[in-house]
């Protein structure tokens, strides 16, 4: 699975980073809380958007994969197809 920075990845660096509010006393004044609603905010739709990644990244691997399941199915018969012609060509030809 392959995100776009490691950083988005890791639950610790997330956890960490809403963690963070609390430390700054100069964001327990009004505009403080202002500006944590609004990070809070930010941070939920950033997490909202990965998840949308995520699940767009997982809808396109299950198709891709189907399709590669369904063109290796498809070779390995004209494969078997090809290799019991020329068995039945051999067998005629040195009959």
């Amino acid at each position: 699975r392959s995100m776009s920075t490691p950083e988005e990845a890791s639950p610790a660096a997330f956890e960490e980073e809403s963690a963070e509010p609390d430390a700054d006393p100069a964001q327990w004044t009004p505009a403080g809380a202002e500006i944590r609603r609004r990070s809070k905010s930010e941070r939920l739709r950033r997490t909202q958007e990965q998840i949308d990644r995520m699940r767009a990244n997982m809808k396109n691997w299950e198709v891709k994969r189907w399709r590669k399941r369904w063109s290796t199915r498809i070779g390995i018969a004209a494969a078997m197809l090809l290799f019991s012609a020329g068995c039945y060509y051999l067998y005629f030809y040195y009959r």
